[in-house]
Formats: C-alpha cells, sequence, structure tokens
C-alpha cells in the first residue's frame, strides 16, 4: 500500500468499525506492516491532515492507536508533524500526542511548539498547541 491507500483504508476501516477490536483489524495492521517502511508514517500521519466532518474523533483517535501500536518512524521534523496537525486536529484524540511524544521526546516538542508558537498562528492554533502541552504531561509512557 502507498501512503494515500493507508490513509484511505484507515479512514473507511474505523468510520465502519469503530474502535473496537475486530478480526478485520489483523487485515488492515497487516497490509500496513507489510507496506514499505516510508509509507506508513506518511499514510497514518495523513489521516490527521483529512478534513471530516463526521466521525473525526473516532478515526483519529483509531488511528493514533495505530500509530502507537505499529510505531513508524517519522520521516519529518518534530514542529512540522506538530504544525500537520493544527489544522483538523480533534484535541481529544491524545494517542497522536503520545505517538509523537515516543518518536521525538517530551523536550523536543516543547522546543518545537515554542518554535510553532514565534509564527504567525490563528488563536485556534495557539489553543490546540496549549493542548499539545497538555497531553505531553499526561499519561507517561
Amino acid at each position: 500500500m502507498n501512503s494515500a491507500e493507508i490513509t484511505k483504508a484507515t479512514i473507511e476501516f474505523a468510520v465502519k468499525h469503530g474502535l473496537g477490536k475486530r478480526p478485520e483489524l489483523k487485515h488492515l495492521y497487516n497490509a500496513i506492516t507489510s507496506s514499505p517502511k516510508h509509507e506508513r508514517y506518511k499514510g497514518l500521519m495523513g489521516v490527521f491532515a483529512v478534513q471530516m466532518r463526521e466521525d473525526r474523533l473516532k478515526v483519529q483517535t483509531f488511528t493514533g492507536r495505530l500509530l502507537l501500536k505499529i510505531n513508524p518512524k517519522a520521516t519529518e521534523r518534530c514542529e512540522e508533524a506538530i504544525f500537520r496537525l493544527l489544522p483538523h486536529w480533534d484535541v481529544s484524540a491524545e494517542e497522536v500526542v503520545f505517538y509523537l511524544r515516543k518518536q521525538f521526546g517530551k523536550e523536543n516538542m516543547l522546543t518545537a511548539i515554542n518554535n510553532l508558537r514565534a509564527g504567525q498562528l490563528s488563536d485556534l492554533d495557539f489553543a490546540q498547541l496549549d493542548t499539545v502541552v497538555h497531553w505531553l504531561g499526561c499519561c507517561e509512557r
């Protein structure tokens, strides 16, 4: 699967099956983990770039759990990964923050957030960055 196919399959699975463990999950998991390594990160993080009117929290929570389980190596800088979340991230989908903390470390994330705050951001972006900081302090893994 390429990254676009991973993004699409992940969204479709979460919308259809929700967050519960289902036998079909093994097929999706195997399809993602047998994909080229450089496509896994881009495909799963790509879910957070999709604007959704319905099921956003369910889809993003499911994707965050996949990110934590599969743990693909990030293919972009920490600052870019956090910035990518801002437009469409549901702040209740904290799993993606836990995954990014696992990839980059808490201190690197805090530095990246401070760098982002120095740029041109909307009030909503600032509020979302505050939420990332909140989740960084929760549930240490």
